[in-house]
Order: structure tokens, then C-alpha cells, then sequence
């Protein structure tokens, strides 16, 4: 399945930072779908499984993984989510 995202959609998702299952939400998106895409587009070498574990907060992505799910999501999950961490929080 071939997904395009509008201008809005893209502006809006870099504008705020959410976790990745907000953003599948948002976006219309399947994990499935995600992976497929992130894999085809992005280089995305994950298993759908892990996939499934980060979306629901129980694990967390490695470093080369959180690169291609932030490329994927045009920015708007960061690693800060996955940490709980809010923007400008130090």
C-alpha cells in the first residue's frame, strides 16, 4: 500500500512531538503499514514484533532504529518520547 501525506499533515506532525502510536493514529497507519513503509523507504530493519513492543511502551528502539522511525515521521517522534521526556525538559 503506497501512502501520501499532505503538506498539513506533514507541518502539523513536525510541529509536535507525540509518540510514535499517536502518529500511526494520526496518520491513518497500520503498524503493518509502518513497517512496510519504513522498510521500502526509510531502510527500516526492525520486526514487526518489535515494532508492536515500542507502540506500546514496552521497549524501547535501539539508536539506528529511532533514526529511521524519526526520518519516517518527518520528525515529529523523537527519542524523547520513548524516554517520557517533554521538549525544552532537561
Amino acid at each position: 500500500m503506497h501512502h501520501k501525506l499532505s503538506f498539513d499533515t506533514v507541518i502539523k506532525t513536525i510541529e509536535l512531538l507525540m509518540k510514535l502510536s499517536a502518529w500511526l493514529k494520526e496518520n491513518d497507519m497500520t503498524q503493518r503499514e509502518f513497517l512496510g513503509y519504513v522498510t521500502q523507504h526509510h531502510g527500516g530493519q526492525f520486526t514487526f514484533h518489535a515494532l508492536a513492543k515500542w507502540c506500546n511502551g514496552q521497549r524501547i528502539p535501539r539508536p539506528t532504529d529511532m533514526r529511521v522511525i524519526h526520518r519516517a515521521t518527518f520528525g515529529a517522534v523523537t527519542p524523547n518520547d520513548f524516554y517520557g521526556l517533554q521538549k525544552n525538559q532537561s
